[in-house]
């Protein structure tokens, strides 16, 4: 039995083990499959997906929260589960798990301490997952109104007819599209979809050392119940600074560059906003001081996810001059390309933004760093049918780079590149892509960053397309309006 074969046969098991509540030998179970593919060499896309999607479900409904959020906030670079969650975020499942990991993070939001930060996560994601319940699979949609409902009362602490009416807003207009049936009053989570794809089993992903893995010595009766568990890094979260100096607008600046270091968006932005409107309401103002803390605003605005008020801020016509350093000034263009793309805001307008970015980037003598954000862009345009417009900005990078013997932004056009073909199925030109690459950058200067986006695009190239029989409604749910 092939590997990847294996491997599924031990995640079903996993899952059946999860599904009796046995918690801790499901949690083990999905470690175990993670085990047996480091010491093959071989990570496939779909499985650690599918182990991260499997093991978060573990973590959540055995009450392990604290674990839950350590995995779920992974980067890819900190942990082999940071690939999983990066993997599950960008559909290497089905649309099905896709919509239980919404759930789970909304879950994860809704326990967040700070209530504005917390209810804009849980209605963003649920509003997300029940658009595709709705015109997709309404067997859901009990599940989901239930959970969304017993998200809000985590939120605020209180009975669901005690809660605020500002708290219902956006989960009284589904309540209205739908004749919701709610499930248990307890919050649940539906089954995974079974370790099963349409593509050939027998694609050998690539391995760490670039060579086929020999699985011929793993057994092929396994258990799934050995005890493998995974090391629980503590989760500690910093306090905000004190707010005792706050004599000058740089004091506190300071202290609002601090809260953002800490990611305490909705603090820092509450602070931000009032030093902004102190300084216009007075007759005169340092331009460069009044140019960083617009930055700081807009960044703050972008964090929180505040699209429409960011591209606004951007948009802002102000009665006082103020300067923004080349580099944050680019920032905030290639941000609002990306924000441009999200708002479904015509494509003129994204390309506008990328050309300011562009322009900027190259007075402030950073060229390297040109346009980072627009690899979203693209993405994102590719999902709006302009595949064309995002293959363009990813060939402006690579010729940029490669005129300014630069290997970051070449580097970031090519994964660009191969990021669309997958989006596109056509997994068979992720190869020359692959092979154009290595022409281009040979004679390239090496950079501090290289190795990181090559490992980035190593992941790409054992990534694969999403299902065939799943894509159309994977396509309409990262589609889907926010409300």
């Amino acid at each position: 039995m092939a590997l990847f074969d294996q491997l599924c046969a031990l995640g079903n098991k996993a899952d059946n083990l999860l599904a009796t509540q046995q918690f801790d030998r499901a949690s083990s179970a999905y470690i175990d499959i993670l085990t047996r593919s480091d010491e093959a060499g071989v990570f496939d896309s779909f499985i650690l997906a599918k182990v991260t999607l499997g093991y978060l479900l573990a973590l959540v409904e055995s009450g392990d929260i604290s674990q839950a959020h350590q995995v779920w906030t992974f980067k890819p670079d900190q942990h082999i589960l940071g690939e999983g969650v990066k993997f599950l975020e960008t559909a290497q499942t089905s649309a099905h798990d896709l919509a239980i990991y919404f759930l789970i993070s909304a879950y994860l939001h809704s326990l967040a301490t700070d209530r504005e930060g917390a209810l804009q996560g849980v209605d963003e994601r649920m509003k997300q997952v029940a658009n595709y319940a709705l015109a997709e699979d309404p067997e859901l949609m009990p599940i989901v109104m239930t959970n969304w409902r017993g998200y809000l009362e985590e939120i605020y602490e209180v009975p669901f007819n005690a809660l605020p009416k500002s708290a219902t807003v956006e989960f009284g207009r589904f309540v209205e599209k739908a004749i919701v049936v709610f499930g248990p009053s307890e919050i649940t989570f539906p089954r995974p979809s079974l370790w099963k794809i349409d593509w050939d089993s027998e694609a050998t992903p690539v391995s760490k050392d670039d060579t086929v893995a020999d699985t011929s010595q793993l057994a092929d009766n396994v258990d799934a119940s050995e005890d493998i568990t995974l090391p629980s890094p503590v989760l500690t979260l910093s306090a905000p600074p004190p707010m005792a100096s706050t004599k000058t607008i740089e004091d506190r600046m300071d202290i609002v560059n601090a809260l953002m270091g800490d990611n305490n968006y909705p603090v820092a932005l509450r602070m931000v906003s009032e030093i902004k409107d102190g300084m216009l309401s007075g007759s005169e103002c340092d331009p460069s001081l009044l140019g960083w803390v617009l930055f700081f605003e807009f960044k703050c605005l972008y964090k929180l996810e505040r699209y429409e008020d960011a591209l606004n801020q951007a948009d802002e016509k102000l009665p006082m001059r103020y300067e923004m350093t080349p580099n944050n000034a680019a920032f905030r263009a290639s941000m609002c390309s990306e924000l441009c793309v999200r708002a479904g805001r015509p494509v003129e307008q994204v390309v506008a933004f990328g050309t300011e970015s562009f322009l900027r980037r190259v007075r402030g003598d950073n060229v390297v760093h040109t346009l980072q954000s627009l690899n979203t862009s693209c993405i994102l345009l590719e999902l709006r049918d302009a595949e064309d417009k995002a293959e363009d900005f990813a060939r402006n990078m690579i010729e940029l780079g490669s005129k300014g013997k630069a290997d970051v932004p070449v580097l970031k056009g090519y994964i660009s590149l191969m990021r669309g073909k997958l989006r596109a199925g056509k997994d068979t030109e992720l190869r020359p892509i692959v092979d154009e690459l290595f022409g281009k950058i040979r004679e390239l200067p090496k950079s501090n960053q290289r190795a990181e986006l090559m490992s980035e695009v190593a992941r790409l190239e054992t990534s694969r397309s999403p299902l065939p029989t799943n894509k159309s409604r994977l396509t309409r749910f990262l589609q889907t309006p926010a409300s």
